[in-house]
């Protein structure tokens, strides 16, 4: 695949572009590794603004889909499901899904939906999808960047590498901490 990326980087951009956005769109695994590859390829920061557009871009499609296509169908399956989703967005609005898109506790696939069963305008979703899940895909994507540099078993243990294979394992751990106190915090204003 760098082959391909390496000769023919500009047609690969937009073959990693839609098959990110298919990805994200249809809720199909493999973002993660593609994340990987595209920052082996293209290197952290293009390889940021790649995956998250297009990631941002699929999001957008899914939830454009299931408000004007699917809504009947959604509810009747998951109304009640959706129910808790609805309250939030009534009330904590665009701080809610960014929570949400920072501290993925919630699949991303979900969140599609439910923001396409609510009211929330589709540029603030766009907007704060991209915003929330910017860092979670630099982590990913540097990763991959710093694992393509390494030429030899001794690279492996170079600052960067091993800075950006800690913050890939450490990014789960952090955001359910980060996800605790955004809990902890929540419940102190309610209990206000």
């Amino acid at each position: 695949m760098l082959d391909l990326i390496s000769r023919y980087p500009l047609l690969s951009a937009l073959g990693l572009f839609f098959v990110h956005l298919l990805l994200a769109a249809l809720a199909l695994p493999g973002a993660s590794l593609l994340m990987l590859v595209v920052g082996a390829g293209y290197g952290a920061w293009f390889g940021t603004w790649l995956c998250l557009t297009a990631c941002t871009a699929g999001a957008t499609l899914c939830m454009l889909v299931v408000r004007h296509y699917l809504r009947s169908t959604v509810r009747r399956r998951m109304g009640e499901s959706l129910a808790f989703f609805d309250e939030r967005m009534a009330r904590d609005g665009n701080a809610y899904l960014f929570s949400l898109r920072l501290l993925p506790v919630v699949p991303f696939a979900i969140v599609n939906i439910a923001a396409g069963m609510s009211q929330m305008k589709v540029w603030s979703f766009t907007w704060i999808s991209f915003t929330g899940m910017l860092a979670g895909t630099f982590v990913y994507v540097n990763a991959g960047s710093e694992l393509a540099r390494i030429d030899s078993v001794a690279d492996l243990y170079s600052p960067a590498v091993v800075l950006s294979l800690a913050a890939l394992a450490l990014l789960p751990w952090l955001l359910r901490r980060l996800e605790n106190l955004v809990r902890s915090w929540r419940r102190g204003r309610n209990a206000s």
